[in-house]
């Protein structure tokens, strides 16, 4: 598909946005300061973002997991959580 890209949070502007998307697809939102935190501090959370490459909207997001970095798993696994399209875009 062409028209957004996918990059990794860079802002709490982001996250406030990845809310946006949350609360349009009748999900529940998280606090932006955990999101920001977690995107700085937590090697085994990384929040994903799609983008529309004509003004910058955020369309998606997904929350991806490193099992092995959050719990040291045996099967080395991962897991994505959280994904959510903007049903507008």
């Amino acid at each position: 598909p062409s028209g957004f890209h996918i990059r990794s949070l860079e802002s709490r502007d982001d996250a406030d946005e990845m809310n946006r998307v949350y609360v349009r697809c009748g999900m529940v939102p998280a606090p932006t300061d955990v999101l920001w935190d977690n995107h700085r501090d937590q090697k085994s959370v990384d929040y994903l973002v799609a983008v529309r490459d004509e003004d910058g909207t955020v369309l998606g997001t997904v929350t991806g997991v490193d099992h092995q970095a959050l719990f040291s798993d045996p099967e080395a696994g991962s897991s994505l959580w959280t994904l959510a399209v903007d049903p507008a875009a």
